[in-house]
C-alpha cells in the first residue's frame, strides 16, 4: 500500500472514531479529544511496526490498557484487521483532559480510572480536516509521539517501511476553539501549530 493510501485509510479509521465512541470516564461522560491509530491489516498490506503486538485489537470497541494509557480496539477478527486506537486526550463541555496518562491513570501511583467505551446510538459526520477555519469540529492531523527508538532502530535497513509509519500522520487533535491551548492542553504544540501553518499556506 502507498503511503498516500495508508494515509488514506486511516484517516477513515480516525473519522470514523471521533464520530462513533463516547467514552465513561468514573461515571462522567467524554468525547474524544486526541487519539493516535495503531493498525495491521496485511491483506492490505499495512504492517504498522510501532503496534503493540496483541491480539486484543482483533476486537471491537473493547478497552486494552496498557503502561501509557488505553487504547479502544477497533478490529475486525474475520477480517484478520489489527487496529488500537490510543486514546491521548478527553473532552466535554466543562473540561479536557490531555495525556493518555492522566486520561487513564489517577496520581503517580497510577490508580487506574473505570473506562467504558460507549457506541454512538446515531451516527453523525460531524468532523471534518482542518483547512482553515478552527472551530469545534475540526480535526488536525499530526506526526505520532514517542514512538519505540528500539524498534526504529530495528527497522533502519528497511528505510521504505520505517520512513512511512515513522512519518505516518496517525495522530488527531480536535481543536474546540481557538484558544485550544491551556496548562493541561495538548503538548508538542510546536506539531500543531505546523499542522496549521501548512493548512493555511495552501490558501493563500
Amino acid at each position: 500500500m502507498t503511503t498516500d493510501a495508508l494515509q488514506n485509510y486511516i484517516d477513515k479509521i480516525a473519522m470514523e472514531a471521533f464520530n462513533k465512541y463516547k467514552i465513561i470516564r468514573d461515571g462522567t461522560s467524554y468525547e474524544l479529544a486526541e487519539i493516535e491509530i495503531y493498525v495491521k491489516d496485511l491483506d492490505n498490506g499495512i504492517n504498522d511496526i510501532y503496534r503493540h503486538d496483541t491480539d486484543k485489537h482483533l476486537r471491537n470497541a473493547e478497552e486494552y490498557r496498557h503502561y501509557s494509557g488505553f487504547d479502544i480496539c477497533h478490529g475486525n477478527k474475520d477480517k484478520k484487521i489489527y487496529c488500537g486506537i490510543l486514546v491521548r486526550g478527553l473532552m466535554n463541555d466543562y473540561e479536557a483532559i490531555y495525556g493518555p496518562r492522566r486520561v487513564k491513570y489517577e496520581g503517580r501511583q497510577k490508580h487506574p480510572r473505570d473506562i467504558k467505551i460507549k457506541i454512538s446510538e446515531v451516527f453523525e459526520n460531524r468532523f471534518t480536516f482542518h483547512s482553515t477555519e478552527i472551530n469545534s469540529n475540526v480535526i488536525l492531523k499530526l506526526p505520532r509521539v514517542n514512538l519505540s527508538n528500539t524498534t526504529s532502530m530495528d527497522n533502519l535497513y528497511q528505510p521504505e517501511e520505517l520512513q512511512k509509519y515513522l512519518n505516518l500522520k496517525g495522530r488527531y487533535l480536535r481543536v474546540k476553539d481557538k484558544n485550544f491551548f491551556s496548562n493541561n492542553g495538548p503538548v508538542e504544540s510546536r506539531e500543531i501549530w505546523n499542522a496549521i501553518l501548512n493548512n493555511a499556506t495552501k490558501t493563500i
